[in-house]
């Protein structure tokens, strides 16, 4: 039998992988202990209610943009209603749009919302002095010295899918079904994001550069496909309108759109830092990772909630904007007078 051990292995058991020594309290990157980290869950906390307040008051002076709960599909329809069913050509198919029920969306609620769920967690996590090892912040430190945060994910899982949702109507999409598949897919890549930080606590080397970031490489096609999503709607809205929109609503749609897909690489970048360093097996101080991640989560949020307030009030006072739903079209009688709802015109 030859010698074999230079055949390298898909994987080896390591003793001592990403098991951060470091969150622990002494192992200063940019400073960040435990210490240092409950300074910035205080502040986030604080700006976090911050803006559940700030978007409470806009709701309050009726600064909102609410929109009905809509949905496109396609309308059979006969030419002649005397004629039973479909033959000879007597059906035809055309898009239309429909309410679904009397609910309607609030984008400033959805503000209120993601800025909740940030700090109910992190809230959590700093009160929790009696809970020791089996409470809120013993599960917390335990997940931070294994490299990873459960908590923060999970948030993530439920705020980014509402952040989602606002950019996508700002964009131009307003189709419930549309909203619910792109906030699944959200949704999707954070869990990516935390099965990424599995991979990495793990106490296995694995040697395969693909596998090791598979998750972050999924994640990332789900992110561009959405934004893809989201960003045809935006410029077919732009090319295809039969009015040149304000340039005033444009510019906020613009930076809306820069500012956030560059929030979104910040988070991407920080992961990928990560990623980098311990799939190298360089061992790091988490702390400044899950600290990275807070602040990065508050700019994003207070970002987004800033733009919504400003293209509100440029939708508002300037030019008045608001989606229509219209009939659907029939080229046939002139209108269509069914009974589904669907021939009402409604302003979100």
């Amino acid at each position: 039998m030859g010698n074999q051990s230079g055949r390298s292995k898909p994987y080896e058991v390591v003793t001592e992988y990403v098991v951060h020594d470091a969150i622990g309290l002494d192992v200063p990157l940019f400073g960040t202990t435990w210490a240092t980290l409950r300074w910035i869950h205080v502040a986030t906390c604080a700006l976090h209610i911050g803006g559940v307040v700030t978007a409470v008051v806009f709701l309050a002076l009726g600064e909102d943009w609410s929109i009905p709960v809509v949905t496109s599909f396609a309308d059979w329809r006969k030419r002649d209603p005397t004629i039973e069913g479909c033959r000879d050509e007597n059906c035809f198919v055309t898009p239309a749009h429909r309410l679904l029920g009397d609910g309607r969306i609030s984008l400033q609620g959805l503000v209120v919302a993601f800025h909740a769920l940030s700090f109910a967690w992190q809230f959590a996590v700093l009160v929790d002095e009696c809970g020791g090892g089996s409470g809120v912040r013993g599960r917390y430190l335990s997940e931070l010295r294994k490299g990873r945060n459960g908590f923060r994910w999970f948030e993530y899982a439920l705020s980014a899918p509402l952040m989602t949702i606002i950019l996508a109507v700002v964009f131009g999409i307003v189709d419930f079904y549309v909203l619910l598949a792109l906030a699944v897919c959200t949704s999707g890549l954070q869990f990516f994001g935390y099965v990424q930080e599995i991979f990495l606590s793990l106490r296995v080397r694995i040697n395969d550069w693909f596998v090791v970031r598979s998750p972050i490489l999924a994640g990332f096609f789900f992110w561009v496909a959405y934004w893809t999503v989201i960003g045809m709607a935006f410029h077919q809205s732009i090319t295809s309108s039969q009015a040149t929109p304000d340039s005033d609503m444009t510019k906020v749609i613009w930076l809306t759109f820069i500012f956030m897909s560059l929030a979104y690489v910040s988070f991407a970048g920080v992961l990928a830092y990560d990623v980098s360093r311990r799939a190298n097996g360089q061992k790091q101080n988490y702390a400044n990772v899950e600290g990275l991640y807070c602040i990065f989560s508050l700019i994003s949020k207070w970002t987004l909630g800033g733009l919504l307030a400003w293209s509100v009030r440029v939708r508002s006072t300037v030019i008045g904007l608001g989606f229509i739903v219209d009939p659907p079209c029939d080229f046939f009688s002139g209108g269509y007078n069914g009974t589904n709802g669907t021939n009402a015109t409604v302003v979100l």
